[in-house]
């Protein structure tokens, strides 16, 4: 963690020496909803919840940015296998935490644009009574929106996201009180949607 809050810092800097545009804060909230995948034996399933986050971007040049994104699930993970005797049910989070391009595009109205976002990063799963540890793993998104300014500093910000846990093969994803062992193959089948909106600042160079 040390490691990636340094490298995230690293990474500012060198957007912020080579941003030529302003720079964008938004603050959010949402939904995301559940979604459920077979595992040996029985199903796994990602809850749905209430979901809240924020993001930083930095305009490259015009139409550009570098996002950092970070959102937040209020979720329950569960899991059923007979085969491995798996049977539990828990409260917990799902955090992404992502680096990535948007693309805007402005539309007939001066004060509207749409987007497209692609990000690369990781998500950590875990339980609300910390048992066991957490565990974390690469994930993808692609997204979606619109943004709509109030004013040259402020405006409002609607999207939609595709998230994508990545699995190495062989690897497990582990929760629940005791542990529970749930297989995956070498590409996730968990596909997590979410919408939301919120405000957005900008902050000119």
């Amino acid at each position: 963690m040390k490691k990636l809050l340094l490298l995230t810092a690293l990474f500012f800097v060198i957007i912020q020496v080579k941003a030529q545009g302003d720079i964008e804060v938004t603050g959010f909230g949402g939904y995301t909803f559940k979604n459920s995948f077979n595992i040996r034996g029985g199903k796994a399933t990602v809850g749905d919840g209430g979901t809240y986050g924020g993001s930083l971007a930095f305009g490259l040049r015009d139409n550009l940015d570098v996002e950092f994104y970070y959102s937040r699930q209020e979720s329950t993970l569960s899991a059923f296998s007979s085969f491995d005797n798996i049977n539990f049910r828990e409260s917990g989070n799902v955090s992404y935490w992502m680096l990535g391009a948007n693309r805007n595009f402005q539309a007939l109205n001066p004060n509207l644009y749409f987007f497209t976002a692609f990000r690369l990063g990781g998500v950590t799963f875990s339980t609300k009574d910390g048992t066991p540890d957490s565990v974390s793993k690469f994930a993808a998104s692609f997204g979606g929106g619109m943004k709509f300014f109030i004013n040259d500093q402020m405006g409002i910000k609607l999207s939609g996201n595709m998230l994508f846990p990545i699995m190495d093969a062989g690897a497990s994803l582990w929760f629940g009180t005791g542990g529970g062992g749930v297989g995956v193959s070498t590409w996730s089948p968990i596909l997590q949607f979410n919408f939301n909106g919120g405000i957005f600042f900008r902050i000119s160079k």
